[in-house]
């Protein structure tokens, strides 16, 4: 009997140093856990949240509060009762996968009766709308969300949102300009009288995902012989950096009825366009391609490339680069402009005088968009002699295009002579941007962009802003450590120093 009180009162000290060990294991106490935030909305009183699902939110943070004392561990665990529609980090980051319920719940790691829950509702928002003409009625033109519709007739429009799993996929439809063309709640369009209007398909899910088409309306449909059978695009500016704008010309024959296009850029991230008035911002440096196509059903498109150039800052900004051509150079000189032929002619007659490569009497070969012609000073005029006939430059270059709409001559000159040219005739013909472009040996020399706004000297891709002094060429900023620079001097063509 003795013994087994002796084994009884050990065994009993041995639960309570076991009891006791545990006690102090677990610090302090832990008395609530709760989820505050999912994402940016408060859910303290809620047991319950409907959350949607889109492109910009698939991943959400969970916020827990952890009430603890007496430095208890604020840990807690997630879990989600079905991550095939909500998964859960061990961060508490949500991942929203696809539309569907789950539950999630947190719990403390120091204490599992301390637990909190919110019962997830995930709604997949519509991300995208495409729009098509499913009717038997269909547009006379389409392209780049741009239709031609013609006055009187109804078009059915159908919209199909993406995702295929979009928890709503209703949307409404609405006209900006109703006495052009109405659209009822189904999608009919009602082409009511010539003119543009813009019809918005809006998802009502709440995520503002729209998509808004142009319809150009016609009275009637274009006849053949009055749909355009030419067509040319140019811009309006030689010289883009990231941020300037410039706009699309589009040039068609004189018989075409309907002038309206529509635009695209094969390179947003270079250059973008506004579908239906063809302005186009520079986004960054790069090429990029615009086509405009016709609107008329005739099909006919026509395309410019569009050079978006670094913009070099030059500090410190009163450092300047003077470059003088080098004596006894001979050069080729060309030099690109589109504009008025006649304002045009009259640059050149001054220009290529002021030259000295052409004098009364004399007569000089030159090339105009690769072909070879002759000209000839006839009384201070220059003239174009051809084989039957002698005829006025302006209008020998009158409608002659080449690339980007220009019009391009070639002509041979003393180097430094040509540069000075420049000052001396005080370019520029109003409304015209010239590209002059001195060689020497199949080195360029200089090349100016030349136009009311000024002359800019294009070296290397880089654009710097100039002048033309006494012959010289004044470069805004220090570039003579440029590798063209540096080439260009080490041959004895220019001499290069900074003043």
């Amino acid at each position: 009997m003795k013994k087994f009180a002796k084994m009884l009162v050990l065994a009993t000290a041995m639960v309570v140093m076991v009891g006791s060990g545990n006690v102090a294991e677990a610090k302090g106490t832990v008395s609530k856990v709760q989820i505050t935030k999912v994402g940016n909305t408060n859910v303290k009183k809620k047991s319950a949240l409907t959350v949607k699902r889109d492109d910009s939110n698939k991943k959400v943070q969970l916020t827990v509060k952890v009430t603890a004392k007496n430095g208890a561990s604020k840990a807690v665990k997630f879990k989600s009762s079905n991550a095939k529609v909500v998964s859960v980090s061990s961060k508490g980051v949500l991942t929203l996968k696809k539309a569907g319920t789950a539950t999630i719940t947190v719990t403390s790691k120091q204490n599992s009766k301390k637990k909190d829950s919110i019962k997830l509702t995930v709604k997949q928002n519509v991300t995208g709308i495409k729009v098509a003409f499913t009717g038997k009625t269909k547009p006379v033109a389409s392209k780049n969300s741009v239709y031609t519709l013609v006055k009187g007739k109804k078009y059915q429009l159908k919209a199909t949102v993406a995702p295929s799993k979009a928890s709503n996929k209703k949307v409404t439809f609405k006209s900006n300009k109703k006495s052009v063309a109405t659209v009822s709640s189904t999608g009919k369009i009602t082409a009511k009288k010539a003119g543009t209007a813009k019809i918005t398909v809006t998802a009502k899910d709440g995520s503002k995902t729209k998509k808004v088409i142009t319809v150009y309306v016609l009275n009637k449909k274009v006849s053949k012989s009055k749909k355009i059978t030419s067509m040319s695009a140019k811009l309006d500016k030689d010289v883009l950096y990231a941020g300037d704008t410039a706009n699309v010309v589009v040039t068609v024959n004189d018989t075409a009825a309907l002038k309206k296009y529509s635009f695209k850029s094969d390179n947003t991230k270079v250059a973008k366009v506004d579908a239906t008035s063809g302005k186009v911002t520079a986004v960054a440096a790069g090429k990029a391609v615009v086509t405009a196509y016709a609107m008329d059903g005739s099909g006919k498109k026509a395309t410019v490339e569009v050079t978006v150039s670094t913009k070099e800052v030059v500090t410190p900004a009163e450092a300047k680069t003077v470059i003088t051509p080098a004596q006894g150079k001979t050069a080729e000189v060309t030099v690109s402009f589109n504009g008025d032929a006649t304002k045009v002619a009259a640059d050149i007659n001054k220009l290529v005088k002021a030259a000295g490569v052409l004098k009364d009497g004399q007569d000089i070969k030159v090339k105009v968009n690769g072909k070879e012609a002759t000209l000839v000073l006839k009384n201070g005029e220059v003239m174009v002699a051809g084989k039957t006939k002698v005829e006025t430059l302006a209008d020998y270059i009158a409608g002659k295009k080449a690339e980007n709409d220009k019009v391009t001559m070639t002509y041979t000159a003393e180097a430094a002579k040509a540069v000075a040219a420049v000052e001396m005739v005080k370019l520029v013909a109003a409304g015209t941007t010239y590209t002059y472009d001195v060689t020497i040996d199949g080195h360029k020399a200089t090349s100016m962009v030349i136009s009311n706004d000024g002359i800019k000297v294009v070296i290397d891709g880089k654009a710097y802003d100039a002048a033309v002094k006494a012959g010289v060429i004044e470069i805004n900023g220090d570039v003579t450590n440029d590798a063209v620079i540096k080439d260009l001097v080490a041959k004895g063509y220019v001499t290069a120093i900074v003043k």
